[in-house]
């Protein structure tokens, strides 16, 4: 919920210049719960695992405010919570809204590996650009990162954990000392 109270997303784009784009206030209907369920339990290996993860989900929001997000596995659960911030911006008179409800949203992403490769080596980004960068790709449901460090073809570092890149320090290690960074 960072997106909306901090960022202040207001979707002026989508609507009619000078309309009143903005439900009125008076008959609010709220989110009464959130239930998340996996239907299976996560590789025992984590992301060492040969096979791919099961990265689908399912999202219900119906008109009762009951919301259910069914996945197979803990990173389906993390992109179907991450959709389910996205479809609500920012009222202002306080609070959020959505002209989505009800709604049901099924998806699976399309490729395996959807990421970015940043080359830190031959060209400098401070660290809040890089931090911004790995928030916008775990906001975009991306989950491969691969940051070239040094200008040596064979050293090169791989993040498979993206989804969960705010949970745990990333590490970016180079030929004398390691720093971690949140």
């Amino acid at each position: 919920m960072i997106t909306i109270f901090e960022q202040n997303f207001v979707p002026w784009k989508f609507n009619p210049r000078n309309s009143d784009y903005e439900p009125d206030t008076g008959n609010r209907q709220y989110v009464k719960s959130i239930k998340l369920q996996q239907n299976q339990a996560d590789p025992t290996d984590g992301m060492k695992s040969s096979s791919p993860i099961d990265e689908s989900y399912t999202l219900s929001m119906p008109t009762s405010g009951d919301v259910v997000i069914t996945a197979n596995s803990s990173i389906g659960l993390s992109y179907g919570l991450t959709t389910f911030s996205q479809l609500f911006f920012l009222h202002s008179d306080g609070g959020a809204y959505t002209k989505l409800a009800p709604v049901t949203i099924s998806d699976a992403p399309k490729f395996t590996h959807r990421g970015l490769n940043m080359d830190t080596a031959r060209n400098f980004f401070p660290i809040a650009d890089v931090l911004r960068t790995l928030d916008a790709m775990a906001f975009t449901k991306m989950n491969f990162f691969v940051g070239s460090n040094q200008s040596q073809k064979a050293f090169m570092l791989t993040f498979k954990a993206l989804a969960h890149h705010r949970c745990s320090k990333l590490a970016i290690r180079d030929s004398s000392s390691a720093r971690a960074f949140r």
